[in-house]
């Protein structure tokens, strides 16, 4: 279970075997779902049934982050909105995740313009709408979902 204060608009969680977005919230503990996929079904339901997405290789790659280097220890997500190769693995002010022995933890390179080689780590993250809720707070949007083909799909 999450609780509806954890959540904001468009997070991303996981209701009767599919994944919703948060379409709005009405405190104390009633969340309306848009589907993912079906944006026109829409539902109201209480926090109680509403589940996070626990962060793991597939969830990290279906929004958006792809493996750029593999350690001993662990993975290395980079956010690939950026659209540059795999061989760059680095940019000022990426986002990516660490994999690091078993758990996950959320990084961005340094500010733009600053250290490009400094980097900072922002939390340990379990669950999908962390990570969105860090990117908001950061970049006041949402994370761009992958770049399809010449154009992006959001």
């Amino acid at each position: 279970m999450i609780l509806s204060i954890d959540l904001r608009l468009g997070n991303t969680v996981h209701f009767a075997g599919n994944d919703w977005k948060v379409d709005s919230l009405e405190y104390p503990n009633i969340v309306k779902l848009r589907h993912a996929i079906h944006s026109n079904c829409v539902i109201e339901q209480t926090d109680v049934y509403v589940q996070p997405i626990p962060i793991s290789d597939e969830s990290l790659k279906a929004r958006g982050f792809d493996v750029f280097k593999k350690k001993s220890f662990g993975d290395f997500y980079k956010l690939t909105h950026f659209g540059f190769s795999k061989k760059i693995w680095w940019v000022p002010g990426m986002y990516f995740v660490v994999k690091k022995y078993g758990k996950y933890y959320m990084h961005r390179y340094g500010e733009k313009g600053g250290d490009r080689h400094k980097h900072f780590k922002l939390a340990e993250v379990s669950y999908i709408h962390e990570i969105e809720n860090i990117y908001y707070a950061l970049e006041n949007s949402g994370i761009p979902k992958k770049k399809l083909g010449k154009k992006w799909n959001f």
